[in-house]
C-alpha cells in the first residue's frame, strides 16, 4: 500500500493547496520571522565557520509538505508514515512532489540544459542584529548593518556524530580490500560540525500571497515544528511570525540599494549606485538580464545593471535546494551591481 498510494494522495493535495494560493500580488512584503532557538543554517558541512543565510522558498515548501501530509494523515491515519516517509524517497531521487509555495515566481532556464525551473520572488534571510536590532545585509563575504557597521558574527556549532569509523580506529587492525569511502554513500563520515548565526530573528523581503505565507509558517509554529538543518533536533523553532507591508526603503526583492554609510564602509563613492544581491540567482540568467532588462526594475530596483563583485559558487537557486537538478552556477547573495540612480 505503499509508497505509491501515499503519493498520489499528497499529489492530489498538493493540488488542492495550490487553488487555494493568490500568488499574483506584486505588492512586496516584508516577513519577520522571531525564533525560540537557533536556525541552522549551514553552507558547507566542514570544520569551518561559514554559516550561510536561509531560503524562504525553501523553508515555505517544506511547510506546504507538512500542510499536506497533515491533511492526508487526518484522512488516512493508517498511512501516516508513509507519508512522511516521501521526504526519505525524494533523498534518494525517487518521486519528488514539487509542493505549491505561495510566492511570486518567474521562469527561467537552467544553465547548460535550458530546462524550465522556477525562480521564487523572495530574498534569503537577513539576521537582526540581536544588541542593536538593526537588518544585516550580505555584502561580499561580510554583513553590513543600516548605519555601516559590519556585523560582528557570533557563530555557534553543533558537532554531527561520526557514524562509519575505519575499522582499525575502533577493532583490532585488519585489512581492507579496498579503502572506505567515507565521502559519500553508506560509508559517509560524519565527523564534522556545522556552523549558525546566534542571532534570535530574520527578516525576508517577498511578493506573493502573504495571508498563506503566515498560514504555513503558523502551523509549522503551533505544532512546535523547526525549519533549517537538524530541525528533529530542535532548532529553528519558531516563536513569531509578521509580515507588514515593507517599507519605502525597498523596491525589489533580489537587490538592496546600499545607503552612504555602507558605501564609506566599502570604500566607494557615494556617488556610485551600487546594489548588493540579496539571493541566489544563476550566473547565465543574471547577465542576460544585464545585458536586455528584462526583470531588473521589479527585481534588482533598477533597469539597467552591471556586475561590479561576484561571487561565484556552484549551489542551489530553487527549492529543493539539495536536489542536483537545482544546482548550477550561481552569483551568490553578496554579490554586487552597480547601476545609474
Amino acid at each position: 500500500m505503499s509508497a505509491t498510494l501515499a503519493q498520489e494522495h499528497l499529489r492530489v493535495k498538493a493540488t488542492e493547496l495550490r487553488a487555494e494560493f493568490n500568488p499574483g500580488d506584486d505588492r512586496i512584503h516584508l516577513l519577520e520571522l522571531e525564533l525560540y532557538t537557533p536556525l541552522m543554517i549551514s553552507r558547507y558541512k566542514t570544520n569551518v565557520p561559514v554559516p550561510g543565510l536561509p531560503n524562504l522558498d525553501g523553508m515555505l515548501q517544506y511547510a506546504s509538505f507538512y500542510w499536506c501530509a497533515h491533511a492526508c494523515a487526518r484522512e488516512h491515519p493508517e498511512m501516516a508514515t508513509h507519508y512522511l516517509w516521501q521526504i526519505n524517497d525524494a533523498l534518494e531521487g525517487r518521486g519528488w512532489i514539487n509542493f505549491p509555495v505561495p510566492l511570486h515566481s518567474l521562469t527561467v532556464d537552467h544553465p547548460g540544459t535550458a530546462i524550465a525551473q522556477t525562480l521564487y520572488d523572495c530574498s534569503v534571510g537577513l539576521p537582526l542584529d540581536p544588541l542593536s536590532g538593526m537588518t544585516c545585509y550580505p555584502v561580499g563575504n561580510e554583513l553590513l548593518k543600516q548605519d555601516g557597521s559590519r556585523f560582528k558574527r557570533t557563530v555557534d556549532s553543533i558537532p554531527l556524530r561520526r557514524r562509519v569509523p575505519h575499522p582499525e580506529e575502533v577493532y583490532k587492525p585488519i585489512r581492507l580490500t579496498r579503502q572506505l569511502d567515507t565521502g559519500r554513500g553508506a560509508t559517509k563520515a560524519l565527523d564534522n560540525r556545522m556552523y549558525t548565526l546566534v542571532v534570535d530573528a530574520y527578516c525576508f523581503l517577498f511578493r506573493g500571497d502573504a495571508e498563506w505565507v503566515c498560514r504555513l509558517l503558523e502551523r509549522l509554529k503551533a505544532d512546535g515544528v523547526g525549519v533549517g538543518k537538524k530541525a528533529a533536533l530542535g532548532y529553528g523553532r519558531i516563536s513569531d511570525v509578521q509580515v507588514s507591508p515593507a517599507g519605502a526603503d525597498f523596491n525589489a526583492t533580489f537587490g538592496y540599494s546600499l545607503n552612504d554609510e555602507q558605501k564609506q564602509t566599502l570604500g566607494v563613492d557615494v556617488g556610485t549606485h551600487v546594489i548588493t544581491l540579496l539571493r541566489n540567482v544563476p550566473s547565465d540568467v543574471l547577465f542576460g538580464w544585464c545585458a536586455n532588462g528584462q526583470h531588473n526594475k521589479l527585481l534588482l530596483g533598477s533597469s539597467a545593471v552591471k556586475v561590479l563583485s561576484l561571487i561565484p559558487e556552484l549551489a542551489g537557486y530553487t527549492p529543493p535546494y539539495w536536489l542536483k537538478s537545482r544546482q548550477a552556477l550561481v552569483a551568490q547573495y553578496g554579490s554586487l551591481l552597480y547601476s545609474q540612480p
